[in-house]
């Protein structure tokens, strides 16, 4: 949900022309395509700005990357390269946080899953990391970090850890305030 559009943003696919981000603030009635057709906009998490909207791509088959679509110019502008995958993003306070995965392919080639965190969108730093498991994902969960759901006013960011060599099953706890002091 868009709080600043009053409205739901959409993502759908996973090959370049099932991939599209489309918004609705009617109820669906009508839904206007912004982006579609690469990897670029595969993504199943976003966070809204008032400027536009971070996006943060999930693709085994292309470099990831979070980015920045511009509601003005209607540009993407690539932020942050990532190691591998989003699957999981969350907002706690004023920071955005996602999650890369353990998902192996020709481009996402890290044995690690990954925390990024950022308090503005475009400068994004490294939290943690933790070491996939000895399974392999052709028969096993990827390795990741999944945060829970809602709304979260901080200060603390909870994880739970799937899939990791020490943090499997595991519940993490930083207190972004006393971590980020400085950011």
């Amino acid at each position: 949900y868009d709080k600043f559009r009053q409205g739901f943003w959409i993502f759908t696919g996973d090959s370049n022309s099932q991939s599209k981000i489309a918004f609705t603030n009617d109820n669906f009635k009508n839904v206007e395509i912004l982006l579609s057709g690469s990897q670029e906009t595969r993504s199943v998490i976003s966070f809204p700005t008032k400027q536009g909207l971070i996006i943060a791509t999930d693709t085994p088959l292309a470099q990831n990357y979070i980015n920045f679509f511009d509601f003005q110019s209607q540009n993407v502008k690539k932020v942050q390269k990532l190691p591998a995958s989003v699957f999981y993003g969350t907002m706690v306070g004023e920071y955005f946080v996602v999650s890369t995965a353990h998902e192996a392919s020709i481009v996402n080639l890290t044995p690690f899953a990954h925390i990024f965190i950022s308090k503005d969108g475009f400068d994004w730093k490294e939290l943690y990391k933790q070491r996939k498991d000895q399974w392999p994902n052709k028969f096993f969960q990827h390795g990741l970090f999944y945060f829970p759901s809602g709304i979260n006013p901080g200060p603390y960011l909870y994880a739970g850890g799937q899939a990791l060599q020490k943090d499997d099953e595991n519940l993490l706890i930083w207190n972004l305030n006393k971590l980020l002091e400085n950011y």
